[in-house]
């Protein structure tokens, strides 16, 4: 079974939505530049770079901006991955 699609747009934005801005570091790369990650009800929405940070001064790479797919992709690994019993390393 499949896990849905996520759409960024599934919830629509009303006055009981909280959306919040939190300043972090990317861990895409070796770089770990300052981003600004935008949340609507503690889902990520947006990721974009920290025009604050000394070491990347606002530019973020496509690494860092499609980081949102690391946290919602339906093709992310979410449990540990097991060799078939009887099975070698290398087979299909």
């Amino acid at each position: 079974m499949s896990s849905p699609l996520h759409d960024p747009l599934s919830k629509s934005l009303d006055e009981n939505s909280r959306v919040e801005t939190k300043n972090t570091t990317c861990y895409m790369c070796a770089c770990r530049c300052g981003i600004r990650v935008t949340l609507r009800d503690g889902e990520v929405r947006y990721i974009q770079g920290n025009p604050d940070h000394p070491l990347n001064k606002g530019v973020i790479c496509a690494k860092g901006s499609s980081g949102i797919m690391k946290q919602y992709s339906p093709a992310r690994l979410t449990k540990p991955l097991m060799r078939k019993p009887g099975s070698d390393r290398g087979d299909n």
